[in-house]
């Protein structure tokens, strides 16, 4: 009987059934009201430990219809988890419907170690080389990678018959394993001759001159290493550019002593020479910098002509257009020592003294001169023909014509030189062609809901120039639009018709929304330490919020500035095209919050000075921050203890609170002002630039041998207590608070002394300040800085105490005054009753001060500074301007590091009295504003 006629059709249908089996299982099986309902769900491991916080996050939940597609999810979803090794699925089947059951096999993971043997070397030593620490997960095989890992290590150091035994045993905890290590160190190797092979250049002796390591030294592999490595800047210095140090040999002395082989290959000493034919107006050195031979250490005829090049790019961007260079090569002593010669006919410095622009019909001279680098000389400023940037200048000429509409504009230039060559014309030769006009704009497939808002944000219009770049930032726009909106996969076409003339264009835009996306889930993974939620309420999204690309960067902008994780990465998970509900996963690598810092430093006021602090920015993985810090230096000293409690009541408010001791000699009055005291209040940080605080804060003052031409009120003698409340309201836009090249910073102050608040004092005092900062060239930084205050009393206080008086002079105010030494003689300045030479600042109730500066950058983290200071104090607030602002004006050096400039200003006084120095040195860490 022939089976052939039926095989076939079981074939189709077998391929159709496997074809069609998942979309059977995914919409059929679940949708069917035979299938159970899931009544349990719960994980554990075999030791009974339950993961009951672990439930709410998988995708099949209780009540829900069981499907096998669904429980495949939520294997794979506790997998990325990272906890568990495997997992597996069992299930009861009753009458009501079907428990499910997870059960989870815990990653192995060290609990600890245990060392023993090890003499040399600190367990920490040994465990940083490991590369294992507690809690890492142990996969198979790691007892010999261990192993071998310590076995190098010990042999890297000189201990050649070292022997490693691994082990472990279970802890208490489940699924944790102690790591035992017993170590039999032996005998360390010391060296014993060091001695150079092949063609080292120099003898032996010469050699181990240089070399920091000496026979009966303990050998160790990475001092060896670096120390050979001091060898090459050696070589060079002796012009062995091409020398070749290969990786040193080991020979066996005996049981604890080992030689040292060292092969060199020193190749033949280069030297460079440059002469000149003619004039010469460059130093060598700054002409040696251009070549490449010593940056390449070769001189092979690509890098002699490379370094050709450079130098006469070097002098043509200087002006020197007609400058010749030719290149010598002559080799000595069979090809030891080779010499390249660069000669140098520079020819003369030409002046561009005109600039000349032909057929440009439709756009003026003054707009093309204004994007072009090349411009005339002038009465005062000297202009050189640079030759390797015409070509940008056409380039910036043609990109003009083209935003006009220009897009077949052609620019040619020519240079017409004087009979002497002293001097040249620059003429650019302009064919504008035909201007392209937009005819039309035409918007496809875009919502009726969304095309009015669409039309607002588009700038092409009809009858304008055609330009691709405001095409360009069309489609940006419609795309930032749409994003907005929660459709993050809309795709944007643009195209172009052009009539046969070339004159007109229509463009249509053609729009692919997409779907609206939704957030789904939100899912923080990565930390070990800090609690999720800490992470998620610094969102600025939440589930069933549309999907908005630019609120998942900003939301990673801020959990990164929290301090405590290394780096942050927001993203969809698992997300298809299809779907309208993504769920988002906060990703995030842990960093040591806690930190010691301690540190030394010297400066003009406080002389000799030291710090420490201890702190912890996350504690309990609360983000709850903590700091304890002290100061001294020659003047005083200082303690404070601070604590933020953040995001108080669920709200995105951060609590403070801070207590503080400090005592300090107030220079020139010479008196010593201690103060004990605390505060508590709240920060909120809004609209990205924006901060705002309310304080409340109580100082006591100590005032101790304060001169009596200093005192203005009883309270400056002994002791007062002050209590306040203090607003006060930031906005900051810097780009670096350390070093800013932009942006401004402006900020108000307000304290208000009560009695009621249980303050001995009553006054008011506002204090404002505005500094901004404009980058005028890239290495050319403008700062203006304002800062003005007024405080008055009020009630039964008869005056403002000595601590809440304005002083001016200093570092950071006037820079031509000592500290605090800037007012008025007989109204903020009195002389001493015992030597009328002295004087002593009593301080004012308002003062104004006025800073600019312009910061230059030079090379090497240097900088250089000149300043202009104005300011004074007047006694009362309203006694401004009853004496003149006071000036300043000098230089400063600064040098920069990473937690600001180290700098020294000299300020000179403009309108010196004659009982006043002529300037005043300065040196402190940071700018002045």
């Amino acid at each position: 009987m022939n089976l052939l006629p039926f095989k076939r059709p079981c074939l189709i249908f077998f391929v159709i059934l496997l074809l069609f089996y998942p979309l059977v299982e995914a919409i059929g099986f679940e949708t069917d009201s035979s299938v159970p309902i899931v009544t349990s769900i719960s994980i554990q491991n075999p030791q009974g430990e339950s993961y009951k916080r672990l439930i709410k996050d998988l995708p099949i939940s209780v009540g829900s219809r069981f499907s096998t597609k669904v429980v495949k999810k939520s294997m794979e979803r506790l997998y990325e988890t990272g906890l568990f090794s495997n997992v597996i699925v069992a299930t009861d089947k009753g009458s009501s419907g079907i428990s499910i059951k997870l059960i989870v096999l815990d990653k192995l993971r060290i609990g600890g170690f245990v060392w023993k043997g090890n003499e040399y070397f600190f367990r920490e030593r040994l465990e940083e080389v490991s590369r294992l620490k507690v809690e890492d997960e142990l996969v198979q095989g790691w007892e010999k990678d261990l192993e071998q890992t310590l076995i190098r290590f010990y042999h890297r150091e000189g201990f050649f018959n070292a022997k490693i035994d691994v082990g472990s045993r279970p802890m208490g905890k489940p699924s944790r394993l102690q790591v035992e290590i017993k170590i039999q160190e032996g005998i360390q190797s010391t060296i014993g001759n060091i001695y150079f092979s092949g063609n080292p250049g120099f003898d032996q002796e010469r050699l181990l001159e240089v070399l920091r390591i000496h026979p009966g030294f303990y050998y160790s592999r990475e001092t060896i290493q670096n120390d050979i490595e001091n060898l090459k800047p050696f070589y060079y210095r002796a012009r062995y550019l091409k020398v070749k140090i290969r990786d040193f040999a080991v020979h066996t002395q005996g049981d604890d002593r080992v030689a040292i082989e060292i092969p060199v290959e020193a190749g033949p000493r280069i030297f460079t020479f440059i002469s000149f034919k003619g004039p010469r107006h460059y130093l060598k050195t700054t002409l040696v910098r251009q070549l490449l031979i010593d940056e390449e250490k070769s001189i092979d005829d690509a890098t002699i002509e490379e370094s050709k090049k450079r130098l006469s790019e070097f002098y043509q961007n200087e002006g020197y257009p007609f400058v010749e260079i030719t290149v010598e090569r002559r080799e000595e002593n069979n090809g030891k020592i080779v010499n390249v010669y660069f000669h140098i006919a520079e020819g003369p410095a030409v002046l561009l003294t005109r600039l000349v622009f032909k057929g440009n019909a439709s756009i003026s001279d003054d707009i093309l001169k204004n994007v072009i680098g090349h411009q005339k000389t002038g009465f005062w400023i000297p202009r050189y023909l640079q030759l390797p940037a015409l070509q940008n200048d056409l380039e910036s000429l043609l990109k003009v014509y083209r935003s006009h509409g220009f897009l077949s504009a052609k620019i040619n230039k020519s240079l017409h030189y004087s009979p002497d060559q002293a001097t040249v014309a620059l003429e650019f030769e302009i064919s504008e062609g035909v201007q392209t006009l937009v005819q039309s704009v035409t918007l496809e497939e875009i919502s009726q809901t969304f095309l009015p808002d669409i039309l607002k944000k588009i700038q092409i219009r009809e009858n304008s120039p055609y330009n691709e770049a405001v095409i360009l930032e069309d489609k940006i726009a419609i795309a930032s639009y749409y994003h907005k909106l929660g459709y993050p996969d809309v795709n944007i076409e643009a195209t172009a018709a052009f009539s046969k003339t070339t004159d007109r264009v229509d463009v249509k835009y053609k729009v692919d929304e997409g779907n609206q996306i939704k957030i789904g889930k939100i899912l923080a993974t990565g930390n070990e330490r800090t609690r999720t939620g800490v992470i998620l309420r610094e969102l600025y999204f939440h589930s069933g919020d549309l999907y908005q690309e630019e609120l998942l960067l900003k939301s990673q902008r801020k959990i990164s500035q929290l301090g405590y994780f290394q780096f942050v990465n927001i993203r969809p998970k698992d997300a298809e095209e299809d779907q309208v509900v993504r769920d988002v996963e906060v990703n995030v690598k842990e960093r040591d919050a806690g930190a010691f810092e301690f540190g030394a430093g010297y400066a003009d006021v406080e002389r000799f000075k030291g710090f420490a602090e201890i702190s912890h920015k996350n504690i309990g993985g609360t983000g709850r921050r903590a700091s304890l810090g002290a100061e001294v230096s020659q003047i005083g000293d200082k303690e404070t203890a601070n604590y933020t409690e953040p995001w108080i009541f669920d709200f995105p408010l951060d609590a403070r609170a801070s207590i503080y001791h400090e005592s300090i000699q107030k220079l020139p009055a010479s008196y010593t002002q201690t103060t004990v005291g605390g505060s508590v209040g709240v920060e909120k940080s809004f609209w990205d630039y924006y901060k705002f605080s309310l304080q409340y804060q109580n100082d006591i003052f100590h005032f101790i041998n304060v001169p009596i031409n200093a005192v203005l009120t009883q309270e400056d003698k002994d002791r007062v207590n002050i209590a306040s409340l203090n607003p006060s309201l930031f906005r900051d836009t810097r780009d670096d608070f350390l070093n800013p090249k932009t942006g401004s910073f402006n900020a108000i102050w307000f304290r208000w002394a009560a009695n009621f608040l249980a303050s001995e004092i009553q006054e008011v005092k506002l204090t404002l300040q505005s500094s901004w900062y404009f980058p005028l060239t890239p290495n050319l930084i403008m700062g203006i800085s304002s800062r003005g205050g007024v405080a008055y009393n009020f009630g039964e206080t008869p005056d403002v105490p000595i601590s809440e008086r304005f002083k001016l002079g200093g570092r950071s105010t006037v820079r031509g005054y000592a500290e605090d030494t800037l007012g008025t003689l007989g109204q903020t300045i009195n002389p001493s009753m015992i030597n009328p030479l002295v004087f002593t600042p009593t301080g004012g109730n308002s003062m104004l001060v006025f800073n600019w500066e312009f910061r230059f950058n030079l090379p090497k983290n240097l900088g250089l500074v000149f300043f202009f200071d104005s300011g004074n104090v007047w006694r009362y607030h309203n006694s401004i301007w009853s004496s003149p602002l006071k000036s300043s004006v000098g230089p400063g050096l600064r040098y920069n590091t990473p937690i600001g400039p180290i700098r020294f200003d000299v300020g000179y006084k403009l309108n010196r009295e004659e009982w006043e120095s002529a300037s005043e040195f300065h040196f402190t860490l940071g700018h002045a504003f």
